[in-house]
């Protein structure tokens, strides 16, 4: 009997190895992540493909949310296989809450858009890098079908793989999401009069980050911005506060004081900061329908936890 529990143990360890450090799983929570990704769809992290990142909190029950922050182990992640490279899908701690260990922070999924140092602009929904437009066919987006008056017939939408479908007037006008080259080919079916990309109305939009008077954002009109890079100094001032205070307070946990206009840190007057770690920004592939970047802000390296992958 002992031999046997012995044996469960040690199982149960490499298990824990392994899960902690080489591969780990996660459920796509949302549809945050559609056309080509489902709520529930199981992906794999490859935690080697970035470096795994040693544990913060190492006092807890695995697989529950149980833990004890009596011992914190300082970030560090072991060297990695490869970088994160752009378009990845990268599985990461949602960085927002800033009461709880970076560890214990919910899993999420996205696809990883802008790179440390990146010149990054949304603008009419295409985006940017420097003077680079991006190729983004994987991407969805909100479009308004007008048909022939006979409705929008099922076989249509299962051909295409078309999903949340809203009628906005009966048999004639509908809403749907989908990519830019499945728009293309709907727009040649018999029945489908017009297919056309839906655009954002600016007086109905949730504030953008950084959620300051400097900066009137959109999800669809975004930018321009530096992604900060390990390293990189930038000058302080009232608009740069504005856009990277999140970081230097909350992620790279600095004392901030704005004093008769000047800006102390750490209690010394100071007229430039430079970043401690490498940031990144991440979009969800369903644009419209999102909870990204674009609402939250940068993703700090110390919360990436690998490379989402699908078997």
């Amino acid at each position: 009997m002992r031999k046997i529990l012995a044996y469960v143990i040690g199982l149960f360890i490499i298990f824990l190895i392994i899960r902690t450090f080489i591969i780990s799983w996660v459920f796509v929570p949302d549809d945050s992540m559609n056309p080509d990704f489902k709520k529930g769809d199981l992906l794999f992290i490859n935690k080697l493909s970035y470096g795994a990142r040693i544990p913060k909190t190492v006092l807890c029950i695995p697989f529950t949310d149980h833990y004890l922050d009596w011992i914190s182990i300082p970030y560090f992640r072991i060297p990695a296989l490869a970088g994160i490279k752009r378009n990845d899908l990268v599985a990461f701690n949602y960085p927002v809450k800033h009461d709880i260990p970076v560890d214990r922070k919910p899993e999420c999924i996205k696809r990883c858009i802008g790179l440390p140092g990146d010149h990054l602009k949304i603008s009419d929904k295409e985006i940017f890098i420097g003077e680079t437009l991006l190729n983004c066919n994987y991407a969805g987006f909100t479009w308004r079908i007008v048909t022939d008056g006979k409705g929008l017939p099922g076989s249509l939408l299962e051909k295409y793989k078309i999903h949340h479908v809203s009628e906005i007037i009966e048999s004639s006008i509908y809403d749907a999401g989908m990519t830019c080259l499945t728009a293309q080919e709907l727009r040649k079916e018999k029945g489908i009069r017009d297919v056309r990309i839906l655009r954002i109305n600016s007086t109905n939009e949730v504030r953008m980050y950084p959620g300051s008077d400097h900066f009137s954002w959109t999800r669809d009109n975004y930018g321009p911005l530096v992604i900060p890079a390990k390293g990189m100094t930038i000058p302080m001032n009232s608009v740069n506060m504005d856009l990277y205070s999140t970081i230097i307070y909350n992620y790279e946990k600095n004392n901030v004081l704005i004093q008769d206009g000047k800006i102390f840190i750490n209690g010394i007057e100071s007229a430039t900061y430079t970043f401690k770690m490498n940031y990144y920004f991440v979009l969800d592939d369903n644009r419209d329908h999102a909870n990204d970047s674009r609402y939250w802000g940068f993703l700090p390296e110390d919360h990436i936890i690998g490379k989402a992958i699908r078997f």
